[in-house]
């Protein structure tokens, strides 16, 4: 297992192992793509991105490398709810599913991942991607279930494992999940109008699950629910970046103004939050991680991207606490974990 103090670049070595096995299902042109034309982005129909842009959502793409995942996957990060058997991932928004992949091939403990995505032509790469798995080793996997197009699972022979990709709206499938799910990855953007309800869901997140998402929660909770989720403190210093397609040596945003309450309104022809970004040869590639756990509480401010977050439930007086921290150097992801904890 690595040490902390290896820990300052951008990733960690994917095991060989892994590397392979991802070779063997989305092809080594596929794996490490770096830039903005990689092949998820290219597949996009002109329909796809006609239908985007009626439903005011944006086809800008970019991927997780390899090694930032293994970065992310570390214990220190998102790993520490994956120590043990029986551990579930949910995955909003897959892509070409490189992650999910990462995340079965990589984690023996974890029982269950499952990808899903909107775009269509996104999820047939990782459908066919998936399929490979069996077809390559047959005796190691089997495909448990497939309708081409909309659903596909993969078991692992031996242990039952499963690596399952859906093609839908998460907000119909996917984010009734958050409540067995340990470690979520949310690494897309989303429209305004639908802030409140991703806050409501992500509220509902069980003690001890950590999230990877694009966004920065101060920007999105236009919710009068109070935010449980607390920073990660291993995110805090500049220096903890993880490698992304678009920015493999670190990338991170300019702190976002934070919108007022009429800002709220964004789904009825408000202007949405302005949120401006900034290359940065040394800062983060775009991780924001939080956690569920128990901390201090602290004042609600604008946050920088790329931090680690807590939330804490004071349970004397039966009320949850906010917890929000002004943070320098950040990305443009981000990683929390929940965490409703008897002491404060």
């Amino acid at each position: 297992m690595a040490q902390e103090s290896s820990l300052g670049g951008p990733g960690l070595p994917t095991p060989p192992a892994v590397v392979e096995g991802l070779v063997r299902a989305f092809g080594k042109d596929k794996i490490g793509e770096t830039g903005y034309d990689i092949a998820a982005t290219r597949c996009c129909t002109e329909n796809e991105k006609a239908e985007a842009r009626k439903r005011g959502q944006s086809l800008l793409y970019g991927e997780m490398l390899p090694d930032g995942v293994s970065k992310a996957l570390h214990p220190s990060r998102l790993g520490q709810p994956l120590i043990g058997d029986g551990a579930t991932v949910l995955e909003l928004g897959m892509g070409s599913g490189t992650v999910a992949a990462q995340i079965f091939l990589q984690c023996a403990s974890v029982r269950h991942v499952l990808g899903v995505e909107l775009v269509r032509s996104r999820y047939e790469i990782a459908e066919a991607a998936f399929g490979r798995l069996p077809a390559a080793e047959p005796s190691k996997y089997r495909i448990q279930s497939s309708q081409a197009g909309d659903q596909i699972c993969i078991a692992e022979a031996a242990t039952g494992r499963k690596l399952e990709g859906r093609c839908a709206d998460f907000f119909a499938l996917g984010l009734d999940l958050v409540q067995r799910a340990d470690v979520i990855f949310f690494a897309v953007n989303i429209p305004c109008k639908l802030f409140a309800q991703l806050c409501e869901r992500l509220s509902k997140a069980k003690e001890g699950c950590r999230l990877f998402t694009y966004h920065r929660l101060d920007t999105v909770w236009w919710s009068d629910v109070q935010c449980p989720w607390h920073q990660v403190e291993v995110n805090v210093p500049d220096t903890d970046t993880f490698a992304t397609s678009w920015s493999p040596q670190g990338y991170r945003r300019r702190p976002a103004t934070r919108p007022s309450q009429s800002g709220r309104q964004c789904g009825m022809k408000q202007a949405r939050p302005t949120i401006t970004t900034t290359r940065r040869t040394s800062s983060l590639s775009g991780i924001f991680l939080a956690r569920l756990g128990a901390g201090p509480a602290i004042g609600r401010r604008s946050m920088v991207p790329g931090s680690l977050y807590t939330c804490q439930q004071d349970m004397r007086s039966g009320t949850r606490q906010s917890a929000w921290q002004t943070l320098a150097g950040a990305g443009l992801m981000e990683l929390l974990q929940l965490s409703r904890s008897n002491t404060c």
